[in-house]
């Protein structure tokens, strides 16, 4: 349960800085992605079911798919 934890918490900073980092705005909207997913992991691992649900439904789901359409309007993938 720790190690899962630590991995997690270690994959999702990670994923944070990748975010920041690049320059590719739909390399980052994928990183944005994965974090949120990794956050609604570390939900269940907290027991918080519906945390988690909303987690993905909501922000990888709704406002990333938003995300990426604008970003495709704008022409400015890479």
């Amino acid at each position: 349960m720790t190690f899962g934890f630590w991995l997690l918490a270690v994959v999702s900073v990670a994923t944070a800085l990748a975010v920041i980092i690049n320059r590719n705005p739909v390399r980052c909207a994928l990183f944005l992605v994965m974090n949120f997913c990794c956050l609604a992991v570390l939900y269940l691992m907290l027991d918080a079911q519906l945390q988690a649900a909303l987690q993905v439904l909501v922000c990888a789901g709704a406002i990333m798919a938003l995300f990426l359409f604008v970003l495709m309007l704008l022409n400015l993938g890479g």
